[in-house]
């Protein structure tokens, strides 16, 4: 199992090296091209990177890297672990790329528009072509528990394409959420008729769409309409 950081993380690497003396005084821990071996070793390394990496992000970012840029790179810190982490599971059923077939793993919200900002819960998706059996239900569990011991924060669902659509016609929250969907391993076939089949409702219920977004923001608006009066005020839903 390789690990191969993105241009953008390489060259987040490399400008260590000429950063401050105080900056390269943190800990580097174990670089990008090791290799785990085992679930053990992935978790370890996921640990690793992780909190090395949050680190890293912290002091270029007071060094003077803007906020989409940490938040990107972020975000792509994180596809790359959530799809090893994948090929592992897949390797431990002994499923491999057929087991790739039946399964998209998808990201949502912020996370969807690689907006990843440190601490942000990650939020996923497992789209199912069919009915989720004993076995997919096994392999999501192992997927989860690997990445919560790292150290993220998922928030998950696992859904087919017709309970996917149908929950965003009921909640508004869930269909905002899937607007910003985003394909990060597995089924790519799924996907694309996952994103064709969310565009065709949203496109045949537009006025309504508009409609129960607008009374969201309301609402929400008329809830933390004192935000700025308060001691801790809520940023994100104000």
């Amino acid at each position: 199992m390789t690990f191969v950081l993105s241009t953008h993380q390489g060259e987040l690497l490399r400008s260590l090296h000429s950063a401050p003396r105080s900056e390269k005084a943190l800990p580097r821990g174990r670089v990008a091209s090791e290799s785990p071996s085992s679930s053990e070793s992935l978790l370890d390394f996921g640990r690793n990177l992780h909190r090395t990496e949050m680190q890293r992000l912290k002091m270029r970012h007071r060094a003077g890297m803007g906020g989409r840029e940490v938040v990107l790179s972020r975000s792509r810190l994180m596809d790359q672990l959530v799809a090893e982490t994948y090929k592992e599971v897949l390797q431990q059923f002994k499923e491999g790329q057929r087991g790739a077939q039946g399964m998209s793993i998808v990201a949502l919200g912020g996370y969807g528009r690689q907006e990843l900002a440190p601490y942000s819960d990650v939020d996923l998706m497992f789209l199912r072509k069919g009915r989720q059996t004993a076995q997919e239900n096994q392999q999501i569990q192992a997927m989860l528990c690997l990445l919560w011991d790292m150290g993220f924060q998922v928030g998950h669902s696992a859904r087919t394409i017709k309970d996917a659509v149908h929950i965003s016609q009921e909640d508004i929250i869930s269909q905002i959420a899937m607007l910003d969907a985003r394909l990060i391993t597995g089924d790519a076939g799924l996907f694309a008729e996952f994103s064709k089949r969310m565009e065709r409702a949203i496109r045949k219920n537009q006025d309504s769409f508009e409609q129960r977004l607008l009374s969201s923001i309301r609402e929400r608006h008329a809830g933390q309409g004192g935000t700025a009066f308060v001691q801790e005020p809520n940023v994100k839903e104000a």
